[in-house]
Parts: structure tokens; C-alpha cells; sequence
């Protein structure tokens, strides 16, 4: 029921902020989202897959007197770091939930309202496509994801040196920032087919004949140990061609109508394509490493796909075929991402759906109580089973 009240509230925002342009109480309702955001994040109770390990390895981080960063150098020492620290103010992982949750939203909500001028659709996607994922599962990656938006503005303005600072701050988070240290190698390369055809070909073979010599080029044991669990776990030839579809060939269509039918087309996304797209190709290369990467230029993504529905909607270009255009942008990936949510996990519970990670939603002030408890211990065997399932 949560989620279905903030998926009405933000589509009402969208109708009257985006679409009839209403000013009252525009501030108010920005300000309302994100106390939402941020209060049911911080309010679950054994919500998410990776929250259920997250608690555990919670348990067992030192206080803050107690840890030792230079063991952890190599081992994402800021996550170890906001953990003890957290942990030395208060020992619970409801005030770390709550904490981090703040940090992820409080950027995405600026982001967005720096990024687009239509913010609450904006937020409207966030919810249904990335805030689960980000506030729920990828709790230590997004903290890296975080740092590189907001290392936006120097990638911008050439100002290296404090893009590096975010970026390598990013890193000391999650080892997949290590990606976004090559970004601005392809900033200056003009977008083409055939460069995108070059990249998607050499990473298919890169992860297909020579991944091993890829482990001479990771930096810490940590990272070493991640590309072995990740590089056998690439998609079928099915799944590949939906990622060459969703990830390449829909994108430079959007960009096509965008720079060239509808002249909607900025500088600031411009310099942003061909680096999209080097990530996107490491995900056709491989399917289960690449989506890692994929996870730095979706919001990015979904900033540039928001502003190009507006003005494709409102172009005379697309007058003609506005339904078919509706359809195709936004009902296909609407049904797309709830085919995963309802995908069928039986496997690992009898009769369950992807969706129990998340549904369910077992809030902080209702632990004591026999039902929910019973819940949260399904949940627990069902992640763990996931797990087992996915180490075989």
C-alpha cells in the first residue's frame, strides 16, 4: 500500500507541476517527496535482498576506536569508514538506514531539480525504476553512483582534478567506480555507429576470449575476487540482444530524434554520449559486469529520457505518431521493468515472486508484531536461498 500512495502522489505532482505548470505549492510537495524517500527507506524493517546482508555485516564492523582503515585499504575503506562511524554514534542499523538514505536522496533530489525541468516527472521514474535498487539493494555502490553525479559538473567544465577527487572517493566506496576513470578519455570522441559497433565488438571479445588478462589490470584483491563471481555470469544470446536493444539501439534513436528532428539536443549531453555508450557496450560484453557500470549512467540516463518525452511530445516532428510515441517510451519499459518485479523466484521459495524482497513492507514500528516477524524470517530464508541459487 506504501508504494502504490507515493506512485499516486507523484503521478498528481507530475499532472500539476510538469504538465499544467501550477506554481503553488511546488516547493512544498518537492520537499514532501523527499521526505518520503527518505522515511521509507529509513523505516523498513528487512526490506530488500542486500539490506538482509548489509544487516549482518553490520553486525560485525568495528566501532570506530576499534577499526583499522590501512587493512581495509584495498577492501572500499570509505564503506567500512561511514559504518563505524555511524555505528559509534549509535549501534543500530535503523539510525545507519536512515543516515544512508538521506546521503542517496539528498543528491538524486538536487540532481534533479539541477538536471531536468520537469522534476517530478523526473522523481516519478526514480520510484518506479531506481529508488528500490538504490535505497534497498545496491546500499554500497550507490554511494559511488552518488559521488560521480555530483563530479558532473567538473566533467563539464574540465576541472580534472576535482572530478578525479569524486570519482577516487567513488572508488574508495564500491570498486565499480573504477569505470568512471575512463570516462573522460571519450569525451571528446563525436558519436557514430560505426565507433559504437568497434566498441560492442571489442568488449564481446575482450570478456569472451581474453577475460583473464583482465585480472592483471584490477587494483585490489577485492576487485579481483568480484570479476571472478561476475564474468561467468553473463546472460544467454536472448538476454544480449534485449541489452543491444534497450541499452544501444533505442538510445541512439532517442538521440537521433533528439539532435536532429526536435533540435533538443545540449551541449552538456552531447559530451556525455560516447562514454554512455563505452559503458553500454560492456554490457553487451557482458551482461552481469556491464549492468554494474550500466548503474553509473542510468540516472544520467533518466535525465535526458525525461526532458526528451517533453520535447518530442510537444514537437510538431512527432505530432503524427504521439500515441505510438507513448507506447513505445514509456509503456514498454513500464512493462519491461514489472516483468521483473513479478519474475518467478520458486526456485528458491515455493510460489514466490522477485517482488517478496521488497513486498511486503515490514516497517521499524511494527517489529514485535507475529505476522511481520514471520515475514522478515521468509524473507531471510528466501534471500539466502537466492544466494545459494546463484553460487552453483
Amino acid at each position: 500500500m506504501i508504494y502504490l500512495c507515493v506512485f499516486i502522489v507523484c503521478l498528481w505532482t507530475v499532472f500539476q507541476y510538469d504538465i499544467k505548470k501550477k506554481i503553488g505549492y511546488r516547493k512544498v510537495f518537492y520537499i514532501l517527496l523527499f521526505l518520503l524517500a527518505i522515511g521509507i527507506a529509513g523505516c523498513r524493517f528487512v526490506v530488500g535482498g542486500d539490506t538482509v546482508r548489509y544487516i549482518r555485516h553490520f553486525e560485525n564492523y568495528p566501532l570506530l576506536q576499534d577499526i583499522d582503515l590501512f587493512s581495509y585499504v584495498l577492501y572500499d575503506p570509505f564503506w567500512l569508514l561511514l559504518n563505524s562511524i555511524i555505528k559509534t554514534i549509535w549501534d543500530n542499523f535503523i539510525f545507519f538506514q536512515f543516515v544512508h538514505a538521506i546521503l542517496v536522496n539528498v543528491v538524486f533530489f538536487y540532481l534533479a531539480k539541477s538536471y531536468s525541468n520537469y522534476r517530478y516527472t523526473v522523481i516519478l521514474f526514480y520510484f518506479i525504476y531506481l529508488y528500490i535498487y538504490y535505497n534497498m539493494e545496491i546500499l554500497r555502490e550507490v554511494l559511488a553512483i552518488n559521488l560521480f553525479l555530483l563530479a558532473l559538473p567538473s566533467y563539464e567544465k574540465k576541472k580534472w582534478v576535482r572530478y578525479y577527487l569524486y570519482t577516487l572517493g567513488g572508488f574508495m566506496f564500491h570498486s565499480s567506480a573504477i569505470i568512471t576513470l575512463l570516462l573522460p578519455l571519450f569525451r571528446n570522441i563525436n558519436l557514430s555507429i560505426f565507433k559504437i559497433c568497434v566498441l560492442i565488438v571489442s568488449s564481446s571479445l575482450v570478456f569472451g576470449y581474453f577475460s583473464d588478462l583482465l585480472d592483471f589490470f584490477l587494483l585490489n584483491p577485492a576487485m579481483v575476487q568480484r570479476f571472478e563471481t561476475y564474468k561467468d555470469m553473463s546472460l544467454n544470446f536472448n538476454a544480449k540482444l534485449l541489452h543491444i536493444l534497450s541499452f544501444v539501439i533505442l538510445p541512439i534513436i532517442i538521440i537521433h530524434i533528439n539532435d536532429r528532428k526536435i533540435n533538443n539536443g545540449k551541449p552538456f549531453w552531447q559530451i556525455l554520449y560516447m562514454p554512455y555508450f563505452f559503458i553500454a557496450s560492456l554490457s553487451v560484453g557482458n551482461t552481469a559486469i556491464g549492468n554494474r557500470f550500466m548503474n553509473y549512467m542510468i540516472p544520467i540516463l533518466l535525465f535526458y529520457y525525461v526532458d526528451f518525452i517533453y520535447a518530442a511530445y510537444q514537437s510538431i516532428y512527432m505530432r503524427k505518431v504521439r500515441s505510438l510515441f507513448f507506447i513505445i517510451v514509456i509503456c514498454i519499459p513500464l512493462m519491461i521493468e514489472f516483468r521483473g518485479y513479478f519474475k518467478d523466484t520458486s526456485y528458491a521459495l515455493p510460489g514466490s515472486k522477485n517482488y517478496f524482497r521488497w513486498y511486503p513492507f515490514t516497517n521499524i514500528f511494527e517489529i514485535e508484531d507475529s505476522q511481520q516477524q514471520q515475514i522478515v524470517y521468509e524473507r531471510e530464508k528466501y534471500v539466502d536461498a537466492l544466494m545459494f541459487e546463484s553460487l552453483k
